[in-house]
């Protein structure tokens, strides 16, 4: 949360793309459960398959993040 709430608070230019990450690997369906506590709602999933360039794993690069926001992984 610390990521988030210090790349809403940002405003040294008008747009940014951070990456932001907990140096573990978290599954859609976990991030998706976490959003849903977070807002209270149930999540309307449609599964589709894997999609042109869609990757199985992903790792944060946070350098631009730590910079930018002074974030490091919690």
């Amino acid at each position: 949360m610390q990521g988030l709430s210090k790349a809403i608070e940002y405003d040294k230019t008008p747009y940014e793309i951070i990456n932001l990450g907990g140096g573990s690997p978290v599954t859609l369906s976990g991030m998706i459960e976490t959003i849903e506590k977070v807002l209270g709602k149930k999540a309307q999933i449609n599964r589709l398959p894997m999609q042109p360039g869609d990757v199985n794993k992903t790792v944060s690069d946070i350098t631009k993040a730590r910079k930018l926001l002074g974030y490091t992984r919690s």
